[in-house]
């Protein structure tokens, strides 16, 4: 995500001084240079959705989850496993088992 936020700032950077260095909005620019702006202001635009979706995404990645688990019987023989993703935190209460159950 890091990686990706880096490359979006610098090329917002860039388009920034691609901007600043088109002719002032003025009678005297061309068609083509109109586009040219508004084009580049789009994407700029554009790339600021990005970094602010990408802020988001890093802060709920950043968020400790815990999946919770109450009230889980088993009866006899029965197996139970209970798993959650790699960093997740898992709560468990009241877990019944009955014989030869796991």
């Amino acid at each position: 995500m890091d990686d990706s936020s880096n490359w979006l700032k610098g090329h917002l950077r860039n388009l920034d001084n691609r901007l600043a260095s088109l002719p002032a909005q003025s009678p005297q620019i061309s068609s083509e240079q109109a586009a040219e702006q508004e084009r580049i202001q789009e994407e700029i635009d554009s790339i600021k959705q990005c970094l602010a979706i990408c802020a988001e995404a890093s802060v709920q990645a950043g968020q400790d989850r815990t999946s919770i688990f109450e009230d889980v019987s088993l009866t006899d023989d029965g197996r139970q496993a209970i798993v959650s993703t790699i960093g997740d935190l898992i709560s468990a209460k009241r877990i019944t088992a009955r014989a030869r159950s796991m």
